[in-house]
């Protein structure tokens, strides 16, 4: 190889120089398109986010005035309990004593959302409850 290389050493280093060129660009592709859909990504839930909880607020707290990190802890992070049946997924979120306020406003968010009569991707109505008071 070594022989070979030195009877033609102009194009055996044009032909390290293109590989090493082709390799650049060959990765920087790659990499700018990974870097464009994760950017769409994270540009979609950036904006799609704060309009559902805009959204939330307006038609089923009744315009309740809460920012996004309140609504975040006092009623996005409750903890719920899931019962399951053929047709139906009921969704029992635990009620918090410490905030009666806000729980009442989700009580009346929930019978909403209960009005919607919502179904689930396997075909399963979804049924909101409040846990016991």
């Amino acid at each position: 190889m070594k022989r070979i290389e030195k009877e033609r050493p102009r194009g055996f280093r044009l032909l390290r120089k293109h590989q090493r060129e082709w390799l650049r660009l060959q990765g920087k592709e790659t990499v700018y398109k990974v870097d464009v859909e994760l950017d769409q990504i994270l540009t979609f839930h950036r904006v799609s986010l704060p309009h559902l909880y805009a959204y939330f607020v307006k038609y089923f707290l009744g315009g309740f005035s809460t920012s996004m990190l309140t609504l975040l802890h006092k009623i996005i992070h409750l903890h719920a309990k899931v019962e399951q049946t053929k047709e139906i997924r009921k969704i029992i979120i635990e009620y918090n004593k410490k905030d009666r306020d806000t729980m009442d406003v989700l009580a009346s968010a929930i019978d909403k959302m209960n009005d919607l009569e919502v179904t689930g991707p396997h075909g399963r109505r979804m049924v909101f409850a409040l846990g016991k008071r």
